[in-house]
């Protein structure tokens, strides 16, 4: 053998016990969640990996719900190969045979791990695409996800580890004003940046760290949900709380004696009595207030109504709807923007077109006539305008920067909706003297029949004999009750083709536009809020404990779906 081919053979050795004697690690886990309108969730993991021993990496994900499956598994390497999908996978293979290729193991009919093979030893950067179908979780009250992202008990203890969750187009930006959000599991922070939750690791994992995230979503935001848990969210909160502590809160290693944990303890009794209480004034107040407001405790001791609410008058009816909150649970505070967003759509005020990304854009109708439109809906249209910048085409999020940076006349606008919509009542002889007149109740017992009617709408035998014509303020209306997504997809299973006729745009469009409009409107929901005085305390959702962000906990986190323990190199 020549002295080059010697040397050549040397190195190569050294280079093989080089990789084989370098200790095995999980530098940084990057995951992102990418939420879809029907509640899937498109999954993208990096890991960045030292593998020393084995034949395959593997993501467990146990315990998943019935309604959950694993789908469009794909992987490649830093070397941009991808790997070939095999399906079901076969554990007991060689490291060659391995390599290249990946598949599901199905543990179980809730059980999954998402494989493949490692190739060589040594350092690599795996990047990992599948969908987790019916992701998230619909509840009575909102919707919901509660999982296990990063399992405990890894082969190696991760470095880093970072999740970030965001909806699909960024159509909804989330944030305090329409979701709630807590982090457990691991030691670091959990809150929202850019839109998007972000859990991120403030130190290296322990052997049992994991990151679970519990988040809550307002009703709005997602369609057809099928994955149904019949329980209110506070259930799931309660269970995931159990055990866990963020920064700020009490816990039990307060208190130095006996002593004090007696007095704790009274004091929890006592708080606990107020809160019962209130809770039952509260509930007891709700009634009172929907009987003086419309007649009538609850929706369903309200008929049907076909009459468009108050002859067409956003303000007088957005009025209305303010003083029954628990009754419209299905929108966001300022509806009504989106309401009237969508109203000048239809009379081609303002004008839609779609960006390179194929995102909705919005300009405006130089064009139009404006004064037809009322007051709040053209101060609507002139805050759009100035928010669209030089070429005035309203482009993605250019309003929540610009609403951002003009929080009080948002708020002056948010204070001349409600007013102007009292006085409409006032004119009419439906609300004096702080109270609504018997007109004003009976009018009232109509809006909540109108609400009724859409939402029962696929269930009124009549309903194909509704003029068409009608349509657009049905779909208006339904915009301000926060149920247009739901009415649309109603009209649109009754006549597709009238449907495209009277929205001139097709479905799959119309509800993007529906989603661009509550953009906006969460928008003005989210920056025309009043922060309290000093004497009226702090504002308690910018806390982690309350759901606003912040720290994670190291413990709690019960409940939670996409468990199991282990995964990385075997």
């Amino acid at each position: 053998m020549g002295m080059r081919k010697l040397l050549l053979l040397l190195l190569a050795c050294i280079v093989a016990f080089s990789a084989s004697a370098a200790d095995p690690a999980i530098r940084d886990i990057n995951i992102t969640y990418i939420l879809t309108p029907e509640g899937h969730a498109k999954v993208t993991e990096v890991w960045d990996v030292t593998v020393t021993s084995g034949t395959e990496w593997y993501l467990v994900k146990s315990n998943m719900v019935t309604a959950n499956s694993i789908t469009d598994l794909a992987v490649t390497d830093e070397t941009g190969l991808n790997f070939i999908n095999e399906g079901e996978w076969d554990i007991d293979r060689s490291l060659g045979k391995k390599a290249g290729k990946c598949g599901i193991v199905h543990k179980g009919s809730n059980d999954y791990e998402l494989c493949w093979g490692v190739g060589s030893y040594g350092d690599h950067i795996f990047t990992v695409h599948y969908t987790i179908n019916n992701f998230v979780l619909s509840m009575e009250d909102y919707d919901a996800i509660h999982f296990q992202f990063i399992s405990p008990n890894l082969s190696s203890a991760p470095e880093h580890a970072k999740v970030t969750i965001r909806y699909q187009d960024d159509l909804y930006q989330l944030d305090t004003s329409n979701t709630r959000v807590w982090g457990f599991g691991y030691e670091g922070t959990c809150e929202f940046i850019d839109g998007a939750i972000v859990a991120e690791s403030g130190k290296p994992f322990r052997t049992n760290s994991s990151v679970i995230i519990l988040a809550r979503f307002e009703k709005v935001m997602f369609q057809d949900l099928v994955n149904i848990d019949d329980h209110l969210f506070e259930e799931r909160h309660v269970m995931a709380m159990e055990g866990s502590h963020f920064d700020g809160e009490p816990s039990d290693n307060d208190y130095s004696s006996n002593s004090g944990l007696r007095d704790a303890v009274i004091w929890i009794v006592w708080i606990l009595v107020f809160i019962l209480t209130a809770f039952g004034i509260r509930k007891q107040g709700h009634k009172f207030r929907n009987i003086n407001t419309f007649g009538v405790k609850k929706l369903k001791d309200v008929e049907w109504s076909r009459e468009i609410p108050y002859n067409g008058n956003l303000l007088a009816t957005n009025y209305v709807i303010t003083k029954a909150p628990s009754l419209f649970k299905t929108r966001n505070s300022y509806a009504i923007a989106s309401a009237y967003i969508l109203k000048m759509i239809q009379q081609n005020i303002l004008i839609t077109g779609k960006d390179e990304k194929g995102k909705i854009t919005i300009a405006f109708n130089d064009n139009a006539d404006l004064g037809k439109l009322e007051s709040p809906a053209k101060s609507l249209f002139n805050m759009m305008k100035l928010a669209s910048g030089a070429n005035k085409i309203l482009e993605d999020k250019e309003f929540s920067r610009w609403a951002n940076k003009n929080k009080s006349t948002l708020i002056d606008w948010t204070k001349s909706i409600t007013n102007k919509g009292k006085k409409a009542l006032t004119d009419g002889g439906f609300y004096a003297k702080s109270r609504f007149t018997p007109l004003g109740v009976q009018t009232n017992n109509k809006v909540l029949g109108f609400f009724k009617y859409l939402l029962d709408f696929t269930i009124i035998n009549e309903r194909k004999a509704v003029e068409v014509h009608l349509w657009q303020d049905y779909l208006v209306f339904a915009t301000l009750f926060g149920i247009a997504d739901k009415v649309a997809k109603e009209l649109k299973d009754i006549d597709p083709i009238a449907f495209e006729e009277v929205v001139n745009y097709d479905f799959d469009t119309f509800t993007t536009i529906l989603h661009q409009t509550n953009s906006l409107s969460n928008a003005i929901t989210r920056n025309s809020y009043e922060p309290p005085t000093s004497s009226g305390g702090s504002y308690s959702g910018t806390s982690s404990w309350s759901g606003g962000g912040g720290s994670s906990s190291f413990g709690g986190g019960g409940g939670f779906s996409g468990g199991g323990s282990g995964g990385g190199s075997r």
